[in-house]
């Protein structure tokens, strides 16, 4: 686990930097900071978040592979019964996961826009003052941040129901120790 979190904080701190220093060796006028803000903060988390779970891989799938064994020696058939459950809900978590992408960018680009307009306003922050525009931006921005939560719901929707596959699949092992003991109450 510790390699994991180390590799991420690796990660993280390259990309950032990375991403960093090309927005200074950029001229302003001919790119989008908005675009470089939201890749510092959104994508950087996803990227670093995937290989969290790509170096977990390796030692879950032997994990899986010695508890298999153990629990088909101890139980017998019934061990295949959460295996055949986790497939199941592979089998939809990829159907689900077709469906994530076009309504991540639509998220996605929502924070662009709120997070560009924002840094934007920041940027002319004494002028928005003076011209006594505090209220009116402040207004804007908060229609952009509820404009991107009706984007999010669908997105967040979608991971709700990944979540709640992935918790029925690591309840998979407990239905399967309910199912051992009440055949052992039955052997005797």
């Amino acid at each position: 686990m510790q390699v994991a979190f180390r590799t991420m904080t690796k990660i993280r701190g390259a990309l950032v930097t990375s991403i960093y220093k090309k927005m200074l060796t950029v001229r302003a006028e001919t790119t989008n900071s908005s675009a470089a803000v939201s890749l510092m903060s959104t994508d950087v988390d996803r990227i670093v978040m995937t290989t969290f779970m790509c170096v977990n891989l390796g030692p879950d799938i032997v994990q899986i592979v010695v508890a298999l064994c153990i629990m088909g020696t101890q139980i017998g058939p019934t061990a295949v019964a959460p295996v055949i459950l986790c497939g199941i809900c592979i089998g939809i978590a990829a159907k689900i996961g077709q469906m994530v992408p076009p309504r991540q960018r639509r998220w996605m680009s929502a924070i662009q826009k709120r997070v560009g307009i924002t840094a934007d306003i920041i940027g002319a922050m004494k002028g928005v003052k003076v011209a006594g525009l505090s209220v009116k931006v402040d207004k804007q921005i908060q229609e952009l941040r509820n404009f991107e939560l009706q984007r999010s719901v669908r997105f967040r929707k979608l991971q709700v129901t990944t979540q709640l596959l992935g918790e029925l699949t690591e309840r998979a092992g407990v239905y399967c120790l309910t199912n051992y003991v009440q055949e052992l109450r039955l052997r005797s």
